[in-house]
């Protein structure tokens, strides 16, 4: 038996301006204007003025029905989670499947681990809510995340920021959404997002001072900053992605595709 869900946040207003330092008239307009180039068939632009090509190294298919987040577990291996079978699996960082675990869970779309305390998260889209598990795959405890929108339009990514101590939270469209989020406190901001058409996983760099946003429908990479500005975007041309992660100091990215299964390492 699950264990009884924690507090109910509040059903967010997305229309509601943000207080949020970094949420300004100029980051909209740039914002904007990357959306424009989209719609025109063109991708997200970069602050420097261009989009460069990732250029994918590897492919492995999974034998994990759709595939959906990414997330590191550990030193060189990375963790993906399985949309309609409630599956986990731990992969070397070359797609090879070290290990199983089953959750119970279904309809999974993202996932993020907390190595100061060992647990592993997820999102259930459609139901609108989080789930803390320890790292055999156990849940521990679930939270109500009542985030607006369509069924299918709902919690995306998750992302664990452990300087800030908060989790970040990507809503895919109608509309895109970055979020900060508590277990204990709910939802701590909101801030839309234009500059994808969009927004299939987040991932925190360890740096601590970026965010990387993959798109599915524009097929591009996002570096951010904390506040989801746009800093500098990549094509990596792949169907359906899903998860991500970045490895930038060796120059690598990992990403999955739900429809067809497949693993994929890049380099920039």
């Amino acid at each position: 038996m699950l264990p009884s869900r924690g507090k109910r946040t509040p059903e967010m207003d997305t229309n509601v301006k943000d207080s949020t330092p970094g949420f300004n008239r100029f980051g909209f307009a740039l914002a904007g204007l990357c959306l424009i180039l989209l719609g025109c068939g063109g991708s997200a632009a970069s602050s420097d003025g261009g989009v460069a090509d990732l250029q994918l190294l590897s492919t492995v298919h999974l034998d994990v029905a759709e595939p959906s987040g990414l997330t590191p577990f550990g030193t060189g291996q990375c963790l993906v989670i399985g949309d309609s079978t409630g599956r986990m699996d731990v992969l070397s960082l070359d797609g090879q499947v070290v290990r199983t675990m089953e959750t119970g869970l279904t309809g999974m779309e993202a996932v993020t681990y907390r190595a100061s305390d060992d647990t592993i998260w997820v999102v259930q889209e459609e139901a609108r809510v989080v789930s803390k598990l320890d790292s055999t795959g156990h849940v521990l405890a679930q939270y109500d995340v009542n985030v607006a929108g369509p069924a299918n339009k709902g919690p995306e990514g998750l992302a664990w920021h452990p300087g800030l101590g908060v989790f970040f939270m990507l809503k895919e469209g109608s509309p895109g959404t970055l979020y900060r989020w508590d277990p204990a406190q709910g939802i701590l901001s909101a801030r839309e997002l234009a500059f994808a058409l969009d927004y299939s996983d987040i991932y925190c760099d360890p740096d601590g001072t970026s965010l990387w946003i993959v798109s599915d429908e524009s097929r591009t990479l996002t570096r951010t900053d904390l506040d989801g500005v746009a800093q500098q975007t990549w094509s990596h041309g792949l169907p359906k992605v899903e998860g991500v992660i970045v490895d930038r100091a060796n120059g690598r990215v990992y990403l999955t595709s739900d429809s067809v299964g497949d693993f994929y390492v890049l380099k920039f």
